[in-house]
């Protein structure tokens, strides 16, 4: 694993500041990773009159890392915006978390 990534988890529970509601975000794991892709897999998804580019890819992980949930997000210092975790992992003799993880392009 030759990249570097950090991800992070939005807490539950938002807290009031100043009167407007803010999410803290806390980092779930921080070191070594590598992104992957089997074959291109894009998507077209439509908000607010724009269309986006949605790609598909996986983030790997060391196995000793924290197990990460559906919606944390992985910034890798080799892509230029950041990830989100949609998918879980859970398998038997599991040597590395592969996580499907996606990028929402312009």
């Amino acid at each position: 694993m030759t990249s570097h990534c950090v991800i992070t988890r939005q807490d539950p529970t938002p807290t009031e500041e100043g009167g407007r509601r803010t999410w803290r975000t806390s980092v779930v794991y921080e070191g070594p990773c590598k992104v992957q892709t089997y074959e291109a897999y894009e998507t077209n998804a439509e908000a607010g009159g724009h269309t986006y580019v949605v790609q598909r890819y996986r983030l790997d992980i060391p196995v000793s890392a924290p197990t990460l949930t559906v919606g944390d997000v992985a910034k890798v210092n080799t892509f230029a915006r950041p990830f989100r975790v949609v998918g879980e992992l859970d398998k038997t003799h599991l040597t590395a978390q592969r996580v499907p993880v996606e990028i929402s392009t312009r």
